[in-house]
Formats: C-alpha cells, structure tokens, sequence
C-alpha cells in the first residue's frame, strides 16, 4: 500500500532582493531563485525512479532554468538537488518547486527557497 505524501515544508525568505525594487515583481520583471531541496533518509530508491519525470519537467522550463544539480552526500551519492531559476515572483518559485516530479513523490525532506542576486558569473563580475 502506497503511503499518502505529505506536503513539504517550504521555507520561503521573504527578504527582498538588496537593490532591487520593491515593486519590481509587480512590474512584470523576473528574479532569480535559489530552491535548496534535502532529501528524506533512504529516499535514494524514489529519486532514482522518479528521476526520468524530474527531467523531463527540468527540460519543459529549460529557459527558466540557470542551473540545476543534485547535491551530494559524503559518499557521493544524490541527496538533495539545488536549482537556480528565473522567474516572476517568489509565489512563482514556489510552485516550481511544488511541481517537480520529486517533491510530489515524497523525495524531499525540506525545500527552502531564496532570493538570489548574482555578483559573479563566467569569471566576470556583474553587480
């Protein structure tokens, strides 16, 4: 018998962006956001299975993605993912997050998602 997922918490920074406008999620403009996933204990197996899903939804928002990875255990192993994406709002960040293939098959842990604001990129600095 299959477990009902529980909903992950996620934990939204809800500091604006330093330099950044305050209305500027009201003007239309994207903004870039951190979403920092841990995975439970032993849920390796699910993220494995469900990994093909995970991509295929990653390639669907290719052009919102910046970066995106699994983050590793000590042994070298997949437990949590980090990705980097450009869009309208925190709300829109959250349910990004919300509807990836692995956090609606119990993968995570915890979410936790973050304004970003670049100062490096390509070796170059762009603030």
């Amino acid at each position: 018998m299959r477990r009902k997922a529980r909903p992950v918490p996620i934990m939204a920074d809800c500091s604006p962006t330093p330099g950044r406008p305050a209305d500027s999620w009201d003007r239309g403009l994207s903004m870039l956001f951190a979403i920092i996933c841990t995975d439970k204990p032993g849920a390796l197996e699910t993220r494995m299975a469900t990994r093909a899903q995970h991509l295929a939804y990653l390639q669907a928002y290719q052009e919102r993605i910046r970066e995106a990875g699994p983050l590793l255990g000590p042994d070298g192993r997949p437990s949590g993912s980090m990705l980097l994406v450009d869009v309208e709002d925190r709300a829109a960040a959250e349910g990004f997050a919300a509807s990836d293939p692995y956090a609606k098959a119990d993968v995570f842990e915890s979410v936790v998602i973050r304004a970003f604001r670049p100062v490096f990129r390509d070796g170059a600095l762009v603030e």
